[in-house]
Parts: structure tokens; C-alpha cells; sequence
């Protein structure tokens, strides 16, 4: 009640164009519906329908706070939900149940979002992309037969990914011509997780390979001290392709993005 009262007196003022919500449930929507203020938007990474207001859409969850607001922002902007130069409060939910914290944001300053660059890459598909996130970030919540999961996979320029990379066992997936975004494929991929090696996804979603060890040179990466092999094998290969790799952690299930040898983003 006491944000509510805070949120209805502060988007008052000059210079608030527009307040984001950011929603987990359809309560929090049927929160947002009884606050009597202009230009609420909602930011879901669900499939949540609303007629309360304009939606942004996010691919997958991001828990890092910043990240999250500056990839809703610039993701509005290109949907033309939000304009540049304004003012906007973005309301989240921190250590509760409800919301809890407010940011303000100039969109007239520059705005810089790890998961928005890379996904404008001209050679990414930004749908098989996304899939292969919230699968990844699926598999390190619930695991495999209750146990944690490491996994890799590597998007995009898939024929020199096979020439760089060879088999490590029986591969379920050759000549299947299985997508990865099928729901069945899903399916196998979370039950063949528990395999050594990584999965080969072409830029149209289909599964090119799985159980590839990946062998592609190692120098000129430039990725955080402590990440072990598998982050190692994965970065090298987007090194030395125009893949994109996307690679679980079994230890503190993570999941971090590979591009051109570095470390891109990381979600937690």
C-alpha cells in the first residue's frame, strides 16, 4: 500500500513518462491494474497476456537488476513502447514477494545491455538464441534425476563447428533433422544433458550433432579466471567461428554466452 501511494505521487510529478513493471505472476498484474497512474508498462519474461497496458517482452529471465532494466528499455524502444529522452521508473521485486524497489532511468543517456548486443548480431538467430537460453536456464534450476547438469551449446556456423570438433560417442541426433525448439527435441535434449560434450544447433535451430568434444584452437581468449574446460572449449570455438556458444556451469549452475572468444553475458 505504501509503494502504491509513493508510485501514484512520484509518476505525478514532471518529467515521469512512464513506470515498468517488473511482472512474475498474474497478481503482480492485477497489481499493476489498481494503480491509478499514466504510462505503465509491463515487462514479463512469461507468456503472460495483459490488456492493463503495453507489454515488453523479455526472452528469459535476467536476475541482474541493471541488465534486465537496460535490455527492457532498448527491446521497448525498438517495439516503439518507449521513446528515447524520457524519464522512466522501473519497479521491481527485490527481497519480497511484491514489489519493493524503484530505479529511475534517462533513457537520453546511453543504455548498454550485454543480452541486447548480442542478440542483434546480424548472424544470430535471435528465436533459437533465446530457446537455447531458457532451456539452458531451465536444466540448471531443475537439473537431470534431481542432480545438477553441466551442458554446451554451440549456435550458428555449424559446418566449421563439425570440422573443428569430433565425436566423443554414439551421437542420437545424426541425420534426425530434429529442432531444437520441437518440443519432443526438448524433451531428449534434458534427458541426453547427462552426455559428455556438446551440442551443435545450425542458425534455423536444428540439432546438428550432440556428444561433439570441441577442438578448436585456444588462443586469444579472454575469458574470467576460474571457469574451467568446459567454459575454455566453448569460448575457443567462437573464437575461431561465428558460432555463438551458450554453456551451463554444473557447479554454480550459471549460464554464460561465448562470442568471438569472450565472455558476453552471464545469467544467473
Amino acid at each position: 500500500m505504501v509503494l502504491k501511494k509513493i508510485l501514484e505521487t512520484v509518476s505525478k510529478e514532471d518529467g515521469i513518462d512512464n513506470v515498468i513493471f517488473f511482472a512474475e505472476n498474474k497478481d503482480d498484474l492485477k497489481y499493476v491494474d489498481s494503480i491509478d497512474i499514466p504510462g505503465k508498462i509491463i515487462c514479463v519474461d512469461k507468456k503472460i497476456d495483459s490488456t492493463v497496458c503495453p507489454v515488453i517482452r523479455l526472452p528469459f529471465r535476467i536476475n541482474n537488476i541493471s541488465e534486465a532494466i537496460n535490455f527492457a528499455i532498448l527491446l521497448g524502444i525498438d517495439d516503439q513502447i518507449l521513446d528515447k529522452n524520457k524519464i522512466v521508473l522501473c519497479v521491481f521485486k527485490i527481497n519480497l514477494d511484491r514489489f519493493d524497489a524503484i530505479f529511475i532511468v534517462d533513457t537520453s543517456n546511453e543504455i548498454d545491455s550485454k543480452m541486447y548486443n548480442l542478440l542483434k548480431f546480424d548472424d544470430v538467430n535471435t528465436e533459437v538464441l533465446s530457446y537455447i537460453i531458457d532451456l539452458a536456464v531451465e536444466l540448471g534450476y531443475e537439473g537431470v534425476d534431481g542432480k545438477s547438469m553441466g551442458a554446451t551449446f554451440v549456435i550458428g556456423d555449424s559446418e566449421k563447428v563439425m570440422r573443428l570438433s569430433r565425436p566423443i560417442s554414439y551421437d542420437p541426433f545424426e541425420k534426425s533433422y530434429a529442432n531444437i525448439m520441437d518440443e519432443n527435441a526438448r524433451s531428449a535434449i534434458k534427458a541426453l544433458a547427462k552426455l559428455d560434450g556438446a551440442f551443435v544447433i545450425n542458425n534455423d535451430g536444428q540439432i546438428v550433432a550432440a556428444s561433439r568434444y570441441l577442438d578448436a584452437p585456444t588462443d586469444g581468449i579472454d575469458i574470467p579466471k576460474g571457469l574451467g574446460a568446459r567454459h575454455i572449449s566453448a569460448a575457443s570455438m567462437t573464437k575461431n567461428t561465428n558460432a555463438i556458444a551458450v554453456v551451463l556451469s554444473e557447479t554454480d549452475k550459471k549460464v554464460r554466452l561465448f562470442k568471438d572468444g569472450k565472455m558476453m553475458a552471464e545469467i544467473t
